[in-house]
């Protein structure tokens, strides 16, 4: 594919954390465990690889093609088709930069296409990055060194549209009714049997995405998501006890089965 007609995500953030310990929660496999996958296989070098598992709902390797310890990472995706166009290849690229003891990251991902199959691949991958993004950046600043504890539920293929989804899940599953609200807010959200978390806000980009740190599990972390037209739910803390986080897990299960009944070949 032309790189003249691909689509690419850029996004910044900062951490208040050494470029050595940014640069070992890409490369390293206990580490990439501990803010984004569930499960983490890394070689790290040159021609390695980097396998990431969801625990059987996503999986998948990259290739690293760029190793520059501290600098830059650069890894690959298998080739993707999505349309007419024939398969192209997806590229990560890990841009470190110290600032006074706080990194500068700098992600791209590339290769998307601009023709409208492409448009949910882009639209998904982006969202999914504000928040990982944001979870890199809490774990190294909070929670750094620990092992982190979740869950990731993940419903059907509905034939709804996001927008559908979005509402069902939070007006008639968890019964919130939120503002627009914006990273850093306080918010509060019903979660069942009367009870709420309260946190601060991640990001907020309804109908796509809800995430925010949960004071209740000591600081970790609440994610609901809709991608492809499926509801998302991940809850994760580093420093609460598991059982406070697992004893959601089958409610919030059958919520989902209540919800969203009828599975979309």
């Amino acid at each position: 594919m032309s790189k003249r007609n691909e689509r690419r995500i850029e996004m910044t953030v900062e951490v208040d954390a050494p470029t050595e310990a940014v640069w070992k929660a890409l490369t390293d496999a206990e580490e990439l465990a501990r803010w984004f996958p569930l499960k983490a296989e890394v070689e790290p070098r040159v021609d390695g690889r980097i396998w990431l598992s969801w625990e059987g709902e996503f999986e998948g390797e990259h290739r690293i093609q760029i190793f520059e310890p501290e600098r830059h990472l650069r890894t690959t995706w298998d080739p993707m088709t999505k349309d007419d166009s024939g398969p192209t290849e997806l590229s990560v690229d890990y841009h470190l930069e110290g600032r006074g003891g706080r990194t500068v990251l700098r992600l791209v991902h590339s290769g998307f296409g601009k023709g409208a199959a492409w448009d949910e691949e882009y639209d998904g991958v982006h969202t999914g990055w504000s928040f990982e993004l944001r979870s890199l950046r809490h774990y190294l600043e909070h929670h750094h060194g620990r092992d982190r504890h979740a869950f990731l539920l993940v419903g059907p293929k509905t034939g709804l549209t996001r927008a559908e989804v979005w509402e069902r899940l939070l007006r008639d599953g968890f019964g919130a009714a939120l503002p627009r609200l914006s990273e850093g807010d306080r918010y509060t959200f019903p979660v069942g049997e009367g009870e709420s978390f309260t946190g601060r806000v991640l990001d907020h980009q309804p109908p796509k995405q809800l995430a925010g740190t949960v004071d209740e599990l000591d600081d970790g972390v609440f994610r609901v998501e809709v991608f492809a037209a499926r509801p998302h739910l991940w809850l994760a803390t580093w420093r609460g006890d598991p059982a406070a986080v697992d004893r959601f897990k089958e409610p919030w299960r059958k919520m989902l089965e209540r919800l969203f009944p009828v599975p979309v070949a």
